[in-house]
């Protein structure tokens, strides 16, 4: 009985409850920010309310937009585009590059560069945009089925429903985050590593690891930011009110949905560490003795050269005499 009341709304929720066919998009937001307990509490059926299709709306758009704006700069701002050129694709006779004629190489890429005119390839952009605006629904609807082992562990059918609300009003921070980012970049700004991604690149640790734990790592590291805590934190209040989950049976579908986020990009090859910068360059680093010389240098650096030290060591150094000293008087 204790956990049935502690569910219940109180009076002020009910006045919240009877006003919330009156209250704006705005209202719902605010409502969710500041009091997600009392939002989820009194989140109403699938059909009775379309704010949540609202904030979908919002959030798809303002997440196709990010990935133009960060995909294709160049496409906005005219700047040229670096384009990476395989130099092992020309073979010349006799082993030089210039074979001595332009090679036919076939229509350049489609890289959405402006046009004649001055306008940038829509059809580019769109495709951009709708990839990420699907992927962001993917995110929904996996959310939205993970969440339905909160209502298993309590014995009872899945709502997918209003697991699919919960999953999209909790991405609000998200949606906010990336309009804070749009923000940012229209006034001259760039976007680093993602994450906290960056502070891998100070742990000296992170090259010695294996391929597949940096990716992990790396995905980890990439997706965690105060705004997703922040959409976590959502999910899990979202799943004790409105599914009225066992706290224990909660954070275990939060695990799984974490893993699934971190993983899952990882083995469909979408997210992958850096290499580092010696490796991408083909240093081989050498052991250097005290006067900041390869220790092998004669050996290892140089062809030929231990015949080199041997013929120095048998021929015979020849002496030049000294001059005679003149002596005064």
């Amino acid at each position: 009985m204790a956990g049935i009341a502690e569910n219940l709304p109180t009076v002020a929720e009910r006045a919240i409850s009877q006003n919330g066919r009156r209250r704006s998009l705005t209202g719902h937001v605010s409502l969710l920010l500041f009091q997600p307990g009392a939002f989820f509490r009194l989140l109403p059926p699938l059909h009775a309310n379309r704010q949540w299709l609202w904030i979908a709306v919002i959030a798809l758009a303002l997440t196709g937009l990010y990935a133009v704006r960060t995909a294709a700069p160049s496409a906005e701002t005219g700047d040229p585009v670096s384009m990476p050129v395989d130099t092992g694709s020309f073979d010349a006779p006799g082993g030089g590059f210039d074979p001595g004629f332009i090679p036919d190489a076939g229509p350049p890429p489609d890289i959405g560069l402006p046009s004649a005119g001055g306008g940038v390839d829509v059809a580019t952009n769109w495709s951009t945009a709708l990839v990420a605006a699907a992927g962001l629904v993917v995110q929904w609807l996996a959310l939205g089925v993970i969440l339905g082992e909160v209502s298993l562990f309590n014995g009872l059918r899945p709502q997918f429903g209003k697991n699919l609300q919960i999953a999209i009003w909790a991405s609000v921070p998200l949606a906010l985050m990336t309009l804070l980012q749009l923000i940012y970049i229209s006034a001259g700004g760039s976007v680093g590593a993602p994450g906290i991604a960056g502070l891998l690149s100070d742990w000296d640790g992170f090259a010695g690891l294996s391929p597949l734990m940096r990716d992990i790592l790396w995905s980890l590291f990439a997706t965690v930011t105060l705004f997703w805590l922040w959409s976590l934190t959502l999910v899990y209040i979202g799943a004790r009110q409105a599914l009225h989950g066992k706290r224990w049976a909660v954070l275990i579908t939060l695990i799984g949905w974490v893993m699934v986020l971190v993983v899952v990009p990882v083995a469909l090859g979408r997210v992958s560490a850096p290499e580092a910068a010696s490796d991408e360059a083909g240093l081989i680093e050498m052991p250097m003795d005290d006067l900041g010389m390869p220790e092998s240098f004669g050996e290892d650096v140089l062809p030929g050269g231990d015949e080199m030290m041997e013929e120095g060591s048998e021929a015979e150094v020849p002496v030049r005499p000294a001059a005679p000293l003149n002596r005064i008087g």
